[in-house]
């Protein structure tokens, strides 16, 4: 069974839902933003997901500390996690990093770069993520950095059989029309970094089939761990 856990209405698990029903995995969903309770304990749990949410891990609420600990615990007995952009951010901090407010705020589709030491036949190489973070966090010891780019330096890393990641690969094209809808005074003002409603949707099918090909090969790669 794979946990899920959802922070916000609108920034559930998207396109991991697909591959999780493809492969015919069985998982629960938790949704933290309807006051779900956090287990205690992972007790026939073979996986763990976090996705993201607007909210700081530095925030005082009672479910990140809850959270934190599960993750701790997953660790602690090999449990494979997988992070989405708050989610990585928990991993980090899980693991004793330092989250912070990263140089400029990141919203939009960006490439991402593998990092050249760490290639590997496992991860998609160079392609275009969808983002949407002010923050970012400190490399943890004994992990491998994975992605960089310009805007952030630290976009993905890996830890034993976790993965986490502070772009969003689980974006569907509803997903993206609703946030952009919902957060719109955020992408009010362009930067090079901050795209536009009319950039971020441009293409919108095009670019959500390319990223679901890089989300694959990454879904597809971490769930070989869930299920050794």
């Amino acid at each position: 069974m794979i946990l899920i856990f959802r922070h916000v209405d609108c920034e559930g698990p998207g396109y991991l839902l697909d591959v999780l029903q493809t492969n015919k995995l069985d998982y629960k969903l938790v949704n933290v933003d309807q006051s779900d309770p956090v287990p205690a304990d992972l007790s026939g749990i073979t996986g763990m997901v976090l996705m993201g949410g607007g909210m700081s891990v530095n925030d005082d609420l009672a479910w990140i500390d809850d959270e934190l600990s599960l993750i701790k615990q997953a660790y602690s007995r090999d449990i494979p996690v997988l992070g989405h952009c708050l989610g990585a951010q928990l991993m980090a901090k899980a693991l004793g990093s330092t989250i912070r407010s990263n140089p400029v705020a990141e919203i939009g589709w960006f490439d991402v770069k593998c990092v050249e030491s760490n290639i590997s036949l496992s991860y998609p190489h160079d392609f275009s993520a969808f983002h949407w973070h002010g923050e970012t966090f400190d490399l943890p010891n004994n992990s491998t950095l994975l992605y960089a780019n310009e805007h952030c330096v630290h976009q993905g890393f890996a830890y034993d059989h976790s993965i986490a990641l502070q772009f969003h690969i689980e974006m569907k094209q509803s997903m993206v029309e609703e946030w952009v809808r919902r957060f719109s005074t955020q992408i009010s003002t362009p930067t090079d970094s901050v795209q536009s409603r009319e950039e971020i949707v441009r293409d919108l099918d095009c670019r959500i089939e390319t990223l679901h090909k890089a989300a694959d090969k990454i879904y597809l790669h971490w769930l070989s761990k869930v299920n050794q």
